[in-house]
């Protein structure tokens, strides 16, 4: 009847023993009255105990409950911990791989001293004075990011030197993108794919759990490495994901085609889609931003001007008293003997350092005169401060300490700043600590509760680093700055970053190239090995400058490595490419190895011929000729491909000099040569067949002549087959 035995027993023992009682009183007479006492004292004992025993009952339930209950309220607390510190870790490991770089001067964990430096208050990162005339290019951008018809990944470049606020726009991009539902975006660390041990790790997961990522890689012409990682990672990607990458760059050509020329695969598919676009002038007008152009009207100049004269004043009253202002600077352009000498106002980065200036109580005008203005201030706030704090260190000491530092690329290292103080000067261990702080006061950054030393900064914007490098290279101790910029204990990073500095200097101004010639000559092996590298990245004159130096050193070991390694169309190489080649050649010409000097010929004719020597380019592949058909006739099948390639670099050759039958000749012989050999493979052989065809048919054309159609009809049937068509003559390199 009941399922509870305790309720049970509260209700129906009371029963029973009433029953009993009833009993026992009609017995009574009978029996006496012991018999209804003993009931009576019964009764109690037997009602308490069951409910006693269901109190007791209940508490234990409830305990049990409560107990329940706690362990699962710590169990889900315990969860939620474990939740919330895996997501702070997710979120400390995204801060590495995408780098929020907005630093707010007013956040900064730095002494006010920094705050002093113009170089300072021109930096990116601190975006003292907000964006002009991005407006256009920003909603631009924005619409490319979240168009959801583009490939998983895609691509944008910007190329523009440096000072035009490349850097500054993405800044904004990054924060816009930040602040956007399910959207992660930063700046690819350049040092993060080298030194973070989890780096792998941390992109797979990014990559793996964020639906639209925005990376943004600086300086890309030196990043060919980070982002093939990045785009090799992204190949596994889901179609619903999208993933936005921005490459900026002072300048594209050599490095952007030999760069894609590596990639393979879906990630070159998606970086042919990516068409260069030059960072136009700043403009609210949208139809401005398809120009090719990024001369800045005089209107948007002033503008600009005024509006950085209000940020910098109101943001730093304390640095810009007031005092009476000279006149404004002119912005208009002002041309004479053909050279625009305000060219440099169309770089944003020279109109605020104008507006610096006026506000100082200055009116300057010229590009050398402004960067002058702020290297000079800078060095003067580190002359008061060795007085302020009678430091026993000179300021050119300091100078040079921080050109080094600038050449480097920062430094991570207490003990290295003091190491590039004491390279200029003998010092104890006490006065260089001091020294040491001065510059970390001034260009450094520290952090933490108890404000450490974390990294010490090259001068920036790259641009007044550059100049203030450019400014010790010809003075006292220049050539040791060198020495120690690109010594052997170097790492490759710190190596490259010197010379992409000196590149610059040297492109901006010729007069620094007899120091880019000393710094090669200072280890010429190792060096070139990365500066072929760099020159492709900078553009001239770096390239000139380490041909000229290895043709003095006559090094035929380091030329025979270059000539392997220099990509076979360049346009900034071609001076060197035509050095290494024919060093390397004299190399194996006393040699007996016939098969190699017939290679090297070939590729220094097609150097030759670029540099427009086409005399010289038909002298070293006719010997190259006359070497391979020796060769062939003692083993066809091995060695005519290579004859055919040498004659219709000869075709191209003798077109160029205007011999156009022998053209004709040698291209009709280079047809017959490799006609076999692509009918039998025609996979294999296509492309090449399909440049001989085109020097053919051209050389054909220039004489007024029908190609021989019993020579082609087999040929053309085969690449109707393969459904192949023609593509562009080339001379090419074997």
């Amino acid at each position: 009847m009941f399922k509870k035995p305790i309720v049970t027993r509260i209700i129906v023992y009371p029963l029973l023993l009433i029953a009993g009682v009833f009993i026992a009183v009609s017995l009574q007479d009978r029996f006496g009255s012991e018999l209804l006492c003993l009931a009576i004292s019964v009764v109690p004992s037997l009602v308490v105990a069951p409910i006693m025993e269901l109190l007791l009952h209940r508490y234990r339930k409830s305990e049990r409950q409560e107990q329940i209950r706690r362990e699962n309220r710590y169990r889900r607390e315990d969860e939620e911990r474990r939740e919330q510190e895996a997501l702070e870790r997710y979120e400390a490991r995204c801060a590495k791989l995408l780098l929020d770089p907005f630093k707010p001067i007013s956040k900064m964990a730095r002494q006010s001293l920094s705050q002093e430096a113009l170089s300072t208050l021109l930096t990116a990162r601190h975006a003292v004075v907000d964006l002009f005339g991005r407006d256009a290019l920003m909603n631009d951008l924005k619409k490319w990011a979240n168009n959801k018809k583009l490939d998983p990944v895609s691509t944008r470049l910007y190329y523009a030197e440096g000072g035009n606020g490349k850097t500054r726009l993405l800044m904004d991009l990054v924060r816009h993108c930040k602040g956007e539902p399910d959207w992660r975006a930063g700046f690819l660390p350049e040092k993060f794919r080298k030194e973070e041990p989890d780096a792998n790790d941390i992109l797979k997961e990014v990559l793996a759990r964020e639906k639209q990522v925005l990376f943004v890689l600086d300086y890309a012409e030196s990043r060919g490495e980070d982002i093939k990682w990045l785009l090799l990672n992204m190949e596994q990607i889901q179609e619903t994901r999208s993933f936005r990458i921005v490459l900026l760059t002072r300048r594209v050509d050599d490095w952007w085609e030999h760069f894609v020329t590596t990639v393979d695969g879906t990630s070159k598919n998606w970086l042919t889609k990516c068409d260069p676009k030059l960072l136009p002038a700043p403009s609210e007008n949208e139809a401005d931003i398809t120009k090719l152009t990024q001369a800045m009207p005089e209107k948007q100049r002033i503008a600009a001007f005024e509006q950085a004269i209000q940020h910098f004043s109101s943001k730093f009253p304390d640095l810009f008293p007031e005092i009476e202002k000279p006149r404004r600077p002119s912005l208009a352009d002002e041309v004479i003997d053909g050279k625009n000498k305000k060219k440099h106002f169309n770089r944003i980065l020279f109109i605020h350092i104008a507006a610096l200036t006026w506000l100082k109580g200055d009116t300057i005008e010229g590009e050398d005169e402004l960067l002058d203005f702020v290297v000079e201030r800078d060095a003067a706030i580190m002359q008061r401060e060795i007085e302020e704090r009678k430091l026993a260190v000179g300021l050119d000491v300091l100078k040079r300490a921080m050109a080094l530092v600038t050449l480097l690329g920062g430094m991570e290292k207490q003990e290295e700043i003091g190491r590039a103080i004491t390279v200029f000067g003998t010092f104890d261990e006490n006065t260089t600590r001091n020294a040491v702080d001065l510059l970390v006061d001034l260009y450094g950054e520290r952090g933490g509760e108890r404000n450490l030393f974390q990294h010490l900064h090259p001068i920036e914007p790259d641009v007044i680093g550059e100049h203030w490098v450019e400014g010790l290279l010809m003075g006292e101790d220049g050539q040791l700055l060198l020495e120690e910029a690109l010594d052997e204990r170097r790492s490759d990073s710190q190596t490259r970053q010197a010379l992409t500095v000196l590149g610059r200097i040297c492109k901006r101004n010729g007069d620094k190239q007899v120091c880019l010639k000393y710094a090669f000559g200072l280890d010429l092996p190792r060096l070139s090995d990365l500066g072929w590298e760099v020159a492709l990245e900078v553009g001239d004159p770096m390239g000139k400058v380490l041909a000229e130096v290895l043709r003095n050193a006559d090094d035929l070991d380091t030329a025979a490595n270059l000539a392997e390694r220099i990509p076979k169309q360049t346009v900034c190489l071609r001076e060197l490419a035509a050095v290494a080649t024919e060093l390397a050649y004299r190399k194996v010409e006393d040699g007996d190895n016939r098969t190699e000097k017939a290679r090297l010929l070939n590729n220094q004719s097609v150097r030759l011929s670029a540099l427009g020597r086409h005399e010289e380019a038909l002298a070293a592949i006719e010997e190259a000729v006359k070497i391979r058909r020796e060769l062939a006739d003692k083993r066809p099948d091995a060695f005519r491909p290579d004859l055919a390639s040498s004659l219709n670099n000869m075709s191209a050759f003798l077109s160029a000099l205007g011999r156009h039958e022998e053209a004709l000749a040698a291209s009709e012989e280079t047809v017959s040569l490799l006609k076999p050999y692509f009918l039998r493979l025609p996979l294999a052989f296509a492309q090449n067949m399909q440049i001989v065809l085109r020097v053919y048919i051209e050389a054909c054309q220039k004489l007024s002549r029908e190609p021989d159609t019993k020579l082609l009809e087999p040929i053309a049937a085969v690449f109707e087959k393969l459904n192949g068509q023609p593509s562009g003559p080339e001379e090419t390199q074997a």
